[in-house]
């Protein structure tokens, strides 16, 4: 018979004894249990991130979770004194407290990033899931940090430097395409050209402040002359010059970065602050294949420069530079997130490359277009065309669409969301108070933004996590199937220092993680033969889901195979009115 205690009469004493009973636990039960089911199916269908947002990171199913950790409490304190046959239940809710507990603990302070790295290179910071707006500066040739602004999922606003902007949109990916508008500072000729027909793809031709840029189209070289061109620099370009030495390049590239130009040179050099060429070539007849560019042979001239650009941390960038459309600079990344900012760009010399013919464009004083055609035996087809464009070119053996002509010549990049694809580019879309166009911040690239009187840079990318110890990659190693090109296992031998400390070896291989203060560094993904990726954690709340597990694994032994410690079920304690009822 149950003893007594005439504080069981309270109305806490009732509310606890709800709060404790299955009439709580078990619909908070059935809606948790809803819940992992339906975040299962999020997960497989969408993705961890949807099943994230939507179930385990949710408000309501953090507060499911914390009402049956407290129903799990309540319903040991109601049973208190505890007697020896109440040591299996007991343990079984002190380990469901701890894995809950537990699972709260890895939510709010789990660590979890990755690392990229190529063989010879070194980091000591991971790059994590979340997501942050930062204020950087250029010291040097090194970008600094002036403010970091985590970005929440739910914000709606972001102040930096004292500057309030509104989240407009999050795009998944994006892409860059550019526009060629008359709004220039100074007078620059430009023409849109369409190959064939006015459906045909179309380039802009730009002029050079010295007449000397030059496309070809064909068998014919293309010129674009200044709005004020004089009469000396025409009859230099509709003269024919001797042929030239094939064996010369008939450029020359340069990329182009925040204003400054750099001179493409040889593979292993450093063109640019913190960019080395990993490769360059020429093509004189120039084609695009499944690898990049190609040499057609016995093709039109179509010069062209290919470079291919390396970071040294994972990241591979492709540039193309065709001297025929100086408007036209496609660039590739190949490996990595990083990104140069950089366009290619070829100096090309108009008496370089002699095919035979050429084409000069020029805008009358009066607006009207005028073309001459200079034939490889010296002839001249000068004509003023009265008609507005599009107006064809006749080229003799095929035609040439002059689109448009402007005076002043600007190029633009404009953004666009773009289908998610694998190789996608988030970006970040912001609204500065009393300004009408749009701030867009594409993923880790420094952006300058002018915000009210003030010009700063800004660049939305990874919340980035200091290690307390450095890691560097030595040799990365992929072991097929005999007989096979299917993996059967990667290995990544690492160095790895602690503060001023030595380096020491270590080999990361699947269950074989480097472990260092709470830390974890798995083998996670590779790049090609020679760029190796890892996945860092650090989880506190680990600890007690294993310690919650076994605990929960012992009460359960004891209440099913324990007469002594468990035998039937550990009632609560009546109050006096009770007891008299079942007596």
């Amino acid at each position: 018979m149950s003893e007594t205690r005439d504080w069981r009469r309270t109305w806490w004493w009732r509310a606890a004894k709800f709060i404790g009973s299955i009439k709580l636990a078990v619909p908070v039960l059935v809606l948790a249990t809803a819940g992992m089911i339906v975040g299962t199916y999020l997960e497989s269908k969408y993705g961890p991130a949807v099943a994230g947002r939507l179930v385990y990171d949710s408000t309501w199913f953090a507060a499911a979770m914390a009402i049956m950790c407290v129903s799990l409490i309540f319903a040991m304190f109601v049973r208190i004194p505890w007697r020896r046959t109440h040591l299996g239940f007991v343990t079984v809710h002190i380990g469901l407290v701890v894995l809950i507990v537990g699972g709260f603990t890895s939510r709010y302070l789990r660590q979890d990033g990755s690392i990229t790295l190529r063989e010879g290179t070194e980091a000591h910071q991971i790059e994590m899931d979340a997501r942050q707006v930062q204020r950087i500066a250029l010291d040097g040739h090194q970008w600094t940090t002036l403010e970091s602004l985590p970005l929440a999922d739910s914000a709606k606003r972001i102040t930096l430097a004292g500057q309030t902007l509104r989240v407009v949109d999050r795009w998944p990916n994006a892409e860059q395409h550019a526009i060629m508008l008359d709004d220039g500072p100074t007078p620059r000729h430009a023409v849109q050209v369409a190959l064939g027909s006015t459906h045909g793809q179309m380039y802009w031709l730009m002029e050079s402040a010295t007449g000397e840029q030059a496309a070809e189209y064909g068998d014919i070289t293309l010129h674009v002359l200044p709005v004020d061109a004089d009469e000396k620099l025409i009859a230099e370009l509709t003269t024919i010059a001797p042929d030239v030495n094939d064996d010369k390049p008939a450029a020359e590239a340069f990329f182009e970065r925040d204003g400054q130009q750099y001179p493409v040179t040889q593979p292993g050099d450093e063109v640019m602050p913190g960019w080395r060429i990993e490769s360059a070539a020429f093509f004189r007849s120039a084609h695009v294949g499944a690898n990049g560019l190609e040499e057609t042979p016995g093709g039109n001239p179509n010069p062209a420069y290919q470079v291919v650009l390396t970071d040294g941390q994972g990241t591979v960038e492709r540039h193309y530079a065709f001297a025929n459309f100086p408007g036209h600079m496609p660039s590739r990344t190949l490996q990595g997130d990083a990104h140069s900012d950089a366009i290619l760009r070829i100096a090309a010399s108009a008496h370089r490359l002699q095919t035979g013919r050429r084409l000069v464009i020029m805008r009358t004083a009066d607006g009207k277009l005028r073309t001459i055609l200079v034939g490889a035996d010296g002839s001249v087809d000068d004509r003023v065309y009265d008609a507005p464009l599009p107006q064809p070119i006749d080229l003799g053996d095929g035609q040439l669409i002059a689109v448009q002509q402007i005076t002043h010549a600007q190029q633009h990049e404009q953004w666009h969301a773009a289908p998610a694809e694998d190789s996608s580019l988030p970006l970040l879309v912001l609204q500065a108070t009393g300004q009408a166009e749009p701030i867009y911040l594409p993923w880790r690239r420094p952006i300058p933004v002018t915000v009210g009187d003030q010009t700063i840079t800004l660049e939305y990318g990874p919340v980035m996590i200091d290690l307390p110890f450095a890691i560097r990659l030595d040799d990365f190693r992929r072991i097929d199937y005999p007989g096979s090109s299917v993996p059967m296992a990667f290995e990544s031998d690492i160095s790895v220092r602690q503060g001023d400390g030595p380096w020491t070896p270590f080999s990361i291989y699947m269950n074989h993680p480097y472990e260092y203060e709470g830390w974890k560094v798995y083998q996670a993904t590779h790049i090609g033969d020679d760029v190796s990726g890892f996945s860092v954690m650090k989880d506190p709340g680990l600890p007690m889901t294993y310690t919650g597990s076994i605990a929960v694994c012992v009460g359960l032994t004891v209440m099913f195979y324990s007469r002594t410690f468990s035998r039937g079920h550990p009632g609560v304690l009546l109050a006096p009115k009770e007891q008299g009822a079942q007596t």
